[in-house]
């Protein structure tokens, strides 16, 4: 999948471009490329126009789901109260949980349209882009900025 495919779908996710940082606030096609517009105010006025094909976006792997972020998952996923849940976990190739006595998986490879929409709203890599150069691990960038 390129990201020239998909880059609406990261609407309002972070995204870097010759060194400045902000938010992806729109996305517009010309001359049939998409034009991501970033921007780094929260009045939007201070932004800059690239190419999909030269940003970067800033995402984070699944196995970096907390466990709360897991259980928040879980809820759209399963009709349950949180109490219910006892305990999840996300790894590389699947989110593992308990609901009161019942061990569960979901594979990240076959997730409904609800499930896959909420996780790229939420800022996760679902295209592999993080392996293949094409985002930054936000999770290690946040790292060694601390």
């Amino acid at each position: 999948m390129k990201k020239e495919d998909v880059i609406h779908y990261y609407m309002g996710a972070e995204a870097e471009f010759d060194g400045r940082k902000g938010k992806i606030t729109k996305v517009s096609i010309q001359n049939n490329n998409p034009l991501v517009r970033i921007s780094w105010t929260s009045e939007y006025n201070r932004y800059i126009d690239a190419w999909a094909s030269e940003i970067k976006l800033l995402l984070r792997p699944l196995s970096s789901m907390t466990e709360e972020e897991a259980k928040d998952f879980i809820l759209i996923t399963h009709a349950v109260n949180r109490e219910q849940i006892k305990c999840a976990e996300a790894r590389k190739n699947q989110l593992e949980f308990r609901i009161d006595d019942t061990y569960g998986e979901i594979q990240w490879s076959q997730l409904s349209s609800l499930e896959f929409v909420y996780l790229i709203q939420s800022g996760y890599d679902m295209f592999q882009f993080i392996s293949r150069g094409l985002a930054i691990d936000i999770t290690k960038l946040n790292k060694n900025e601390g």
